[in-house]
C-alpha cells in the first residue's frame, strides 16, 4: 500500500453556539469521558494528520486555555476574532497555519462521528478532483477534502463573504460513498444532541 499524502484538518469551531446554548466543541461524546472536539483531533490523528488547526473564537480559546490537546502538540489553535463573518473567514484563518503542500480535510466541531477509513479513502480520490466530498444516497456531507489549488484560492479570494458550500463547488469535485449517513450530523440544537445520545444529560 502506498504512503498517504501528507494532510492537514482544519476543525472549524468558531460559532458562538447560540442554539445550543454552549460551545458544541466541548460537549460530551455520550457517556464518554471525551468532548466532541478531543473525538475528532484523535481521528484526524489516528488516520495520519500532520497537523490538526482548531479555529476559535476568544471565548473558547480562553476555554480551552491549559488543555494537554495543545500542551502537547495534538492540534494548534487560532483564533477568529470576528466570527460573524462565517465559515469561509474561518477557513481562511486556519489556512494562515497550514503546513505548506498539505492537502487539507476541512471539519466541522458540529460532527464528531470521524470515520478514520473514509477520510483514508477519500485521499485516495484527490488526484481526480480539486475537492472531495463523501456522499451517502446520492447526497454530499462532510467533511470536505481539498488540494493545495483550493487553499491557494480560498486565502486570494477578497470576498470574505462567499458561501463555504458555495465557494467548494466552483472547482471540480470528486465523491467517496460512504457506508453509514453520519455524514449528514449537525449537531446545533439540544434537541439534536438528544437524538444521537437519548438519556443522556448535555454536559
Amino acid at each position: 500500500m502506498s504512503a498517504l499524502p501528507r494532510f492537514s484538518c482544519i476543525i472549524l469551531s468558531a460559532g458562538n453556539s447560540f442554539r445550543m446554548g454552549r460551545h458544541k466543541a466541548l460537549l460530551s461524546f455520550g457517556n464518554q469521558n471525551i468532548s466532541f472536539l478531543e473525538m475528532i483531533i484523535k481521528a484526524y490523528r489516528k488516520a495520519g494528520a500532520s497537523q490538526v488547526i482548531v479555529v476559535v473564537n476568544e471565548e473558547l480559546k480562553e476555554m480551552l486555555s491549559g488543555s494537554e490537546l495543545f500542551e502537547n502538540g495534538e492540534a494548534e489553535i487560532v483564533v477568529n476574532h470576528r466570527p460573524g463573518l462565517g465559515r469561509f473567514y474561518s477557513l481562511k484563518k486556519g489556512l494562515s497555519l497550514a503546513e505548506p503542500d498539505n492537502l487539507v480535510f476541512v471539519q466541522n466541531v458540529d460532527n464528531p462521528f470521524v470515520d478514520v477509513n473514509l477520510l483514508i479513502s477519500m485521499l485516495s480520490l484527490i488526484d481526480e478532483a480539486d475537492v472531495v466530498v463523501p456522499s451517502f444516497s446520492g447526497r454530499s456531507g462532510h467533511p470536505v477534502l481539498i488540494n493545495q489549488l483550493v487553499c491557494k484560492a480560498a486565502i486570494d479570494l477578497a470576498d470574505i463573504n462567499v458561501r463555504l458550500d458555495v465557494f467548494f463547488k466552483s472547482f471540480g469535485r470528486a465523491h467517496m460513498e460512504a457506508d453509514h449517513d453520519r455524514i449528514f450530523v449537525n449537531v446545533n440544537t439540544p434537541d439534536d444532541y438528544k437524538r444521537l445520545f437519548p438519556g443522556v444529560p448535555i454536559a
